[in-house]
């Protein structure tokens, strides 16, 4: 099958990292597969991950393009003319591939990517192929008013989902005729094979419980939270540390805030997660809104019991057989910090006390990993694409 993925770009993200995940999955099953950039922006190292099989679009305009719409922006300034000639080079060349490689499938990822889409595809060669948007969560989380959202969903033929919350943004369009597919992410593997980082983590003196939270250094994700209970719990004479890994406002704020507390690690940009996963007793995630976080799986991949906030499908990741086996601790949210640190102030105190019940979570992340795995999920996704495409026929 001939397959084109379109994404905004290839920086680092949950969507991007699934793009080459299912574009490294698909060819090596024989598949042609092209990952099209519609804008600039690229993280080489996820870039390099992509495999040499693997088509890389992206169109370079030339300098008599950028010369024309450098003067077309400057004469009409910021108008519906803005970028014009840039817009009209891109979609010929985008056309371009579809039509010269007969492209069965375009999937789309993100609502940029999904918009570009619908702008750009020529009306006949959209009658020829399937298009399936892949939803992130994007269109739920967005401050912005989609006014395109409805006409995109009419030409759509088929939608990937994560979470039932995805969802919500089709609740208008129901009459569509529309195929839909909720489909697990998984970890790809190059995550899995990376070679070893090492992370200068000054180590405990004796046995101290150790919780790690990996995430962009955002609010939205429960650092303050997550230190301000780890705080709590020393005052309380229950020894723990809190290992922080990535980079943002977050942590460079909070980083000198906590500056005091020598049990309050932050290890900075994390390359490889899982390196430092190792380091961790449970794993945090008390995230304000999430769909499917990668940062879960890998939890489980390491083998450590997670305590997470119920937000999308975080849920369903940690439990299965309505709680019957559980892999971590899942905390309410309910936009409320002073709660959510409480929360976790129990859950916390809970694994530190509790090592029967740790030991058993623990034991329990093998079974949960099992709904992440790669060879199903790369065939759920194939399955799909040849359903849409057997009921436009």
């Amino acid at each position: 099958m001939k397959i084109l993925i379109v994404i905004p770009d290839l920086t680092i993200g949950g969507a991007e990292v699934t793009v080459v995940n299912l574009a490294n999955n698909f060819v090596q099953r024989g598949h042609e597969i092209f990952i099209f950039e519609c804008y600039d922006g690229r993280n080489e190292v996820l870039f390099n991950t992509i495999r040499k099989e693997v088509k890389i679009v992206t169109y370079k305009p030339s300098a008599f393009t950028r010369l024309s719409n450098s003067l077309l922006n400057l004469f009409f300034g910021k108008s519906k003319f803005n970028n014009k000639v840039y817009s009209y080079f891109q979609a010929k060349h985008f056309n371009s591939l579809v039509d010269r490689n007969a492209i069965e499938v375009v999937n789309s990822h993100l609502i940029s990517a999904d918009f570009f889409v619908y702008m750009t595809l020529n009306e006949l060669l959209l009658k020829k192929l399937s298009w399936v948007v892949s939803m992130h969560g994007s269109y739920e989380n967005s401050r912005k008013k989609l006014p395109l959202s409805e006409k995109i969903f009419k030409r759509v033929n088929g939608v990937v989902y994560l979470t039932d919350r995805n969802l919500n943004v089709l609740d208008s369009y129901k009459n569509l005729n529309l195929e839909v597919a909720k489909i697990y992410n998984c970890l790809g593997d190059w995550q899995l094979k990376k070679e070893e980082q090492v992370y200068e983590i000054p180590q405990p003196q004796g046995n101290i419980f150790t919780f790690g939270l990996i995430s962009r250094g955002d609010y939205k994700k429960g650092w303050r939270e997550a230190i301000k209970a780890v705080v709590h719990l020393n005052n309380e004479g229950l020894e723990c540390r809190l290992i922080l890994g990535g980079d943002g406002v977050a942590k460079d704020e909070l980083q000198v805030e906590f500056k005091e507390y020598d049990f309050i690690i932050f290890a900075g940009f994390v390359e490889n997660p899982l390196s430092l996963t190792k380091e961790f007793d449970v794993g945090l995630l008390p995230s304000y809104f999430e769909s499917l976080p990668y940062t879960i799986m890998e939890y489980l991949y390491c083998g450590i019991p997670t305590i997470a906030t119920n937000v999308g499908e975080v849920k369903a990741m940690l439990e299965i057989n309505q709680g019957a086996l559980k892999a971590g601790i899942i905390v309410d949210y309910f936009q409320d910090s002073l709660r959510l640190e409480k929360d976790l102030i129990d859950a916390m105190q809970t694994y530190i006390l509790n090592k029967d019940l740790y030991k058993e979570h623990q034991g329990n992340t093998t079974i949960l990993y099992e709904q992440f795995n790669p060879q199903k999920w790369g065939e759920n996704y194939l399955d799909f694409y040849h359903k849409v495409k057997t009921k436009l026929i």
